[in-house]
């Protein structure tokens, strides 16, 4: 049911909302039109033709709301006769372009019917709606010279891997979310978003070492590790095993790259742990955990370090390798699968206090946030100081999982050992800083 009358000041704001959007796509059209060497005068619709164009789709709504009463068969004919006689009149108009020997493009009659239906979005009150169009079509229209050089610079291969990626997530992402509760113990839509999640990252890492070279790969594995570090250890020794390097350059590469994602991964989990204690214990107490801010601050720096020397490396462009990396990420997805099962077993067992140790570091193996954030929730019954003790101890075990989940595929065995010693040197940060926790506690240094 739509309403069969209207105040003067909602009639007033839903007009200027659909001559705003029709005006907005007309600017762009307009400015398109500037831009053209030898475009003519009048060659397509500007400013005014298709504001006027959305107001009279919004006059068409309302004056359909009016004539009928706002409801049944005859809003539908009040509405579809004032629609037919713009079809007519653009028909005419276009007639006489093309007697003329201009012939316009599809563009041009596509933009005719959004400024249109904008007008009639706004005529029926969905301001929101005829507001969002306008703004999508006018960005549309003005990222034709930017989507034509991405087109032309995008391979063929390229295009597909992004195909492929955005498929899985929006259209197999709902359905194995609706059929996910089926299957007992393991929840397969988390592990399914985590190996879309490899893939994705794999993609960006392509992408960004494609485009800006080595800086781009020191761009990808940082932004990537404050978001996953599994996935992105995954792409990042994927790609780097396709660089043309002798074994000396890739170990010294390997040893650089995985020091800034494990360093900042531990950043990252350091700066939840400390913000989750001050949520759910209160700020005060923060000071009780003064190694996990010790380790914030320590793996900050060396990640920073890192970061600067990466940005200078002096490696040759990716090779053209496939941008998905399909074998890493199902291999990631089971890893992550084992791991979360046989810590979802641990739980279900119940057992009492030396259970926690093993359960926090099967849990940071497989997820060190989720681990983390369930450590903290419990920190009024087991206090700040032993959740800082295992959350630290999740830290250097999800410092370790760098070592099963990179992608041994193309980069030979020295480098992946450089991955091993330099996981583990990385991880005697963390459990360093929790076996002094443990012994503050112990000595009762701090409560």
């Amino acid at each position: 049911m739509v309403e069969s009358s209207l105040e003067y000041a909602e009639f007033a704001l839903r007009l200027l909302t659909a001559t705003l959007g029709g005006a907005l796509i007309g600017i762009e059209r307009e400015r398109m039109q500037l831009g053209r060497a030898r475009a003519r005068a009048g060659s397509m619709p500007g400013v005014r033709s298709l504001g006027l164009i959305s107001m009279y789709g919004c006059l068409a709504s309302i004056a359909a709301i009016l004539v009928s009463g706002g409801s049944g068969l005859e809003l539908s004919l009040a509405f579809s006769s004032l629609t037919l006689s713009l079809a007519l009149f653009l028909a005419i108009y276009m007639y006489t372009v093309v007697s003329g020997g201009r012939a316009p493009g599809v563009t041009t009659f596509m933009v005719v019917l959004v400024a249109y239906m904008v007008g009639v979005l706004a005529g029926f009150g969905r301001l929101i709606e005829a507001a969002s169009i306008s703004v999508l079509a006018t960005l549309l229209l003005a990222l034709k010279n930017t989507a034509v050089s991405l087109a032309k610079a995008i391979s063929y291969e390229e295009l597909i891997a992004l195909m492929e990626v955005a498929a899985l997530a929006i259209i197999v992402g709902p359905i194995v979310a609706v059929y996910s509760p089926l299957i007992p113990w393991v929840d397969i839509y988390r592990v399914y978003l985590f190996f879309l999640l490899v893939l994705t990252v794999s993609l960006l890492s392509y992408g960004a070492a494609r485009i800006w070279g080595p800086r781009g790969l020191v761009y990808g594995a940082t932004l990537g590790s404050i978001a996953n570090s599994e996935a992105t250890i995954a792409s990042v020794t994927r790609l780097i095993g396709s660089l043309p390097l002798n074994a000396t350059e890739k170990v010294g590469v390997m040893r650089l790259f995985t020091v800034l994602v494990t360093s900042v991964m531990q950043a990252r989990s350091a700066t939840l742990a400390l913000a989750s204690i001050a949520i759910f214990a209160g700020p005060h107490e923060i000071r009780e955990a003064p190694t996990l801010m010790v380790l914030a601050l320590t793996s900050t720096s060396i990640a920073m370090i890192s970061f600067n020397r990466g940005a200078n490396l002096n490696m040759p462009p990716v090779a053209i390798v496939s941008p998905l990396s399909w074998y890493s990420a199902v291999k990631a997805a089971l890893t992550y699968t084992l791991l979360v099962t046989l810590a979802k077993l641990l739980e279900i067992l119940e057992a009492p206090g030396i259970a926690y140790i093993p359960l926090v570091i099967l849990g940071g193996f497989a997820n060190a946030t989720a681990t983390i954030l369930g450590v903290v929730s419990t920190v009024s019954f087991i206090g700040v100081g032993y959740a800082s003790t295992l959350t630290l101890l999740a830290i250097a075990s999800a410092t370790l999982n760098k070592i099963v989940y990179s992608d041994r595929s193309t980069l030979g065995h020295q480098p992946y050992n450089v991955i091993v010693k330099t996981s583990i040197a990385t991880s005697l940060i963390p459990g360093t800083l929790a076996l002094i926790q443990w012994i503050l506690l112990t000595f009762n240094i701090i409560v």
